[in-house]
């Protein structure tokens, strides 16, 4: 089948290898996605220091919209929201923790379980995105016509076309 030359059949082996390789390289980059979304398996689980990210986020809007300029530490490359004390800057993170301190027993309660509610929300969103790109969403128009692109640049290549 190789040995003999450019041929319809090795024009077909190359179409094959090409159409195994974008498939291949689909599945990865969905795979890629879905690990590089800010540690989603541990940020399943609402801890405090969860939740106090989140009432980190709303006090950042706040110093933003007043004109204060906040340093953000650099995330890590597999993250991309903040969600640690570590991904805040200090002094943003430390106002949020005094708030919490002295915010009264019964409120914090109410705060807590909004914001395990919008957690738990935000989880099931991310999770059903990657869903819908891994079942319906993987495959849009314009991943058909790279496909075909591949192939059938592959399949001319593979049985001659590239000596007409």
């Amino acid at each position: 089948l190789i040995g003999g030359g450019p041929s319809t059949g090795t024009g077909m082996l190359a179409a094959v290898i090409a159409l195994a390789a974008v498939l291949c390289g689909k599945l990865a980059v969905v795979e890629l996605y879905r690990q590089n979304d800010g540690d989603l398996q541990l940020a399943n689980e609402f801890s405090h220091e969860i939740m106090m990210s989140y009432i980190a986020d709303e006090l950042a809007e706040q110093w933003e919209e007043d004109g204060y300029e906040l340093d953000w530490p650099e995330l890590p490359e597999n993250q991309a929201f903040p969600w640690r004390e570590a991904d805040y800057p200090a002094d943003l993170w430390a106002t949020a923790e005094e708030w919490w301190a002295d915010t009264p027993r019964d409120h914090q309660d109410k705060v807590r379980e909004g914001y395990r509610k919008l957690h738990e929300s935000n989880v099931a969103d991310a999770e059903d995105f990657y869903t819908s790109i891994e079942n319906e969403g993987m495959f849009s128009a314009f991943d058909a016509l790279w496909m075909l692109l591949a192939v059938g640049s592959a399949f001319g290549l593979g049985r001659g076309g590239a000596d007409e």
